[in-house]
């Protein structure tokens, strides 16, 4: 009786694994680069990858695809939100394309490229959706989670920077801060509530 209690505990706790990684593949990418600029005229923020991980699975419906960007290890973390919707103008197997020309009115991203195997890149014009905060040069790590909602499925693409620079500009009134990648990290961080699509 006890062998199988214990037999059904374990093929509980399989399914129960198998259903949440169904729910979103992590995937360990090195960055190329992630330049964020602050001062009082405006804001941008540009996140590229160059990765043959890049995927987004196999769903084509323009209508159907939604991405979001998430960096932490800043000041204070923020978000890009590329909502599903007719900004996507593309989504196919080689590309798929959001573009908001009038960003930082209608969501802080003017454009965002995913081309699987090859490329990652958001271009904000703002400091997010939820705004990050570069006031002070990073501690430590600065982390990048870029996830796609696509077809159903979701597929998390996580980047770190070990090596950034940061400088004070527009007469001490702004900040700028460049991050080059060194390497993919050994697992995605934890989603933290609100801040990463699940």
């Amino acid at each position: 009786m006890r062998k199988l209690f214990i037999l059904g505990l374990a093929a509980a706790v399989s399914a129960g694994f198998a259903v949440s990684s169904a729910m979103a593949a992590d995937i360990q990418i090195t960055p190329l680069k992630l330049i964020v600029v602050n001062k009082t005229t405006g804001a941008k923020a540009i996140f590229v990858a160059k990765d043959a991980g890049v995927t987004k699975g196999t769903g084509d419906d323009a209508g159907d695809i939604s991405s979001q960007l998430d960096i932490t290890g800043t000041t204070a973390p923020g978000s890009f939100v590329n909502p599903e919707g007719g900004s996507w103008l593309v989504n196919k197997d080689t590309v798929a394309k959001y573009v908001n020309k009038p960003a930082p009115t209608g969501g802080s991203t003017k454009v965002s490229v995913i081309k699987p195997g090859k490329l990652i890149k958001n271009v904000g014009k703002s400091l997010g959706d939820t705004p990050l905060s570069i006031t002070a040069a990073p501690a430590g790590e600065v982390h990048a989670v870029y996830t796609i909602v696509n077809g159903g499925s979701t597929f998390r693409h996580c980047g770190k920077f070990t090596s950034c620079s940061w400088k004070e500009i527009a007469g001490n009134t702004g900040q700028k801060m460049v991050c080059k990648g060194t390497g993919a990290p050994e697992s995605c961080p934890a989603s933290p509530s609100g801040a990463f699509i699940d």
